[in-house]
């Protein structure tokens, strides 16, 4: 616990500390009707001595200790050790000496501080703001006109990024230039102005366009690889055959109904390379 009090405090319910005293054997149980005990006060950071000050109960094991103020007339933290042998614990309590009144709401007792803020001036609002110059200098309506005249930041960093890119020209000698450059661009473009140089760049396809077209082309890609991959799998899945009356190499749909490709099994005298079994149940096997 901690406790704060005014440096030598006169009234005497303020140095009230609240101590709080529990059983010496089980530590939590509340211990009442404790008298004299033992009471050591030690002075920021001195040598404890006995306690001088006045002890009384409040109930269910709530006491306090009233401070002498002589305990208190030395700024900083005192430590209160409070202790009833045999019957409670030890209690150590915090006292902090402090320069200023707690107590005092309006103005914590601090010599320093007006109890009105209004004997720092005399001057009114409207005397700080009229141009009667009420100090030195003060001209509020005037520094205002002056104040208003002058260019606004926006337009201090544009004529700044302005002056860095044409090279402290004026703009009528920027607008110059651009007549010029008008000129030579219509000659670089074959008698074409800008405006027509325009006109033929917003016909050029857009990205967009561009983009699509490149995945039109990726799809046809990817639709010849489809393909090629059906054929295989069908391959694989045992639909190719060998037809001895026909002399070809048959490839079946998947449900083995139909043919859907075949190729020629002769020679170039037109004899038989392989022969087998028909059907489309059986992949073709040289005899």
């Amino acid at each position: 616990m901690t406790f704060a009090v005014k440096l030598s405090e006169s009234t005497a319910a303020r140095r009230r500390m609240p101590v709080y005293m529990v059983d010496a054997t089980d530590g939590y149980t509340p211990e009442t009707g404790i008298t004299s005990p033992t009471i050591e006060v030690s002075k920021n950071g001195g040598s404890q001595s006995s306690g001088a000050g006045s002890w009384g109960e409040v109930g269910d094991g709530v006491y306090y200790y009233e401070l002498t103020t002589g305990e208190i007339d030395t700024l900083g933290v005192d430590t209160v050790r409070i202790i009833k042998s045999g019957t409670s614990r030890e209690f150590v309590d915090v006292v902090h000496v402090l320069a200023y009144d707690p107590y005092d709401a309006a103005g914590l007792g601090l010599s320093r501080v007006d109890a009105a803020i209004t004997t720092r001036s005399t001057l009114t609002q409207a005397q700080v703001l009229s141009d009667a110059t009420p100090f030195a200098g003060a001209n509020v309506g005037s520094i205002l006109t002056e104040t208003n005249s002058h260019p606004t930041l926006a337009e201090i960093e544009a004529s700044t990024v302005l002056a860095k890119r044409t090279g402290s020209k004026g703009t009528d000698e920027i607008h110059d230039d651009i007549v010029t450059l008008d000129g030579v661009v219509s000659k670089k473009a074959g008698a074409k102005g800008t405006d027509a140089i325009y006109d033929d760049t917003i016909t050029h396809p857009t990205l967009a366009e561009i983009e699509a077209s490149a995945v039109l082309a990726k799809e046809a890609s990817l639709t010849t690889i489809n393909t090629i991959v059906t054929e295989s799998r069908r391959i694989v899945k045992n639909k190719l055959t060998i037809n001895t009356s026909t002399k070809k190499l048959e490839l079946w749909n998947d449900a083995g109904a139909a043919v859907i490709l075949s190729w020629d099994l002769t020679d170039k005298d037109g004899n038989p390379i392989v022969l087998t079994g028909t059907g489309p149940a059986n992949r073709g096997v040289p005899s």
